[in-house]
């Protein structure tokens, strides 16, 4: 049985590439529209049984140790943004937002001899939020730091068991994303 709106948190990292344009209004306004694409791993575990009285529900611990558990993997992550900021000299700092895109593989494993092991994959999509800054190195090469709030909802997988045992398991999908850039503009 597994547990409805369960919560798994993932650790990782992720490089990637992004694009954009910049166009400064007056008064040191600045709009720009921004995307990006980041390739790596983010990954856990969530103990959907446990027949151990000394594991809190959730934590896995060693996985294998459990009668059945779920892994999460994000392979990729990318947004598409909007930003508005005020540029002050070399510096510009700015707030951003818009939709955000991943990909999700979630596995179920029973090691109760069931076989009852299956994997979902999903695109999943959502909405993100945050700020930064970017400081200008010279006339076309800058340096910034981001934070992203990253919600992509709930959403529903489901599992085919041998056993017939099939079941879904709603997982809430969120991230808290810092990272660092190295910028070059033409």
């Amino acid at each position: 049985m597994i547990d409805n709106n369960i919560s798994i948190k993932s650790k990782g990292g992720f490089g990637g590439l992004q694009a954009g344009y910049d166009w400064q209004a007056g008064n040191n306004i600045v709009f720009g529209l921004a995307g990006d694409i980041a390739f790596g791993s983010l990954n856990g575990n969530y103990c959907a049984e446990d027949n151990y009285t000394d594991v809190t529900p959730g934590a896995c611990g060693n996985p294998t140790d459990r009668t059945s558990y779920i892994s999460a993997k994000t392979d990729w992550l990318g947004t598409v943004r909007a930003r508005a900021g005020f540029s002050a000299g070399s510096l510009l700092v700015y707030g951003t937002g818009g939709a955000a895109f991943a990909g999700m593989k979630l596995e179920y494993t029973n090691n109760s001899g069931l076989g009852d092991n299956d994997s979902a994959k999903k695109t999943i999509m959502g909405w993100a939020v945050g700020g930064g800054a970017e400081y200008k190195l010279s006339k076309n090469v800058s340096i910034g730091a981001e934070y992203l709030h990253v919600d992509f909802g709930s959403n529903t997988y489901s599992f085919t068991a041998p056993s017939g045992n099939d079941f879904n398991a709603k997982i809430d999908t969120k991230a808290e994303i810092v990272r660092a850039s190295l910028n070059y503009r033409f």
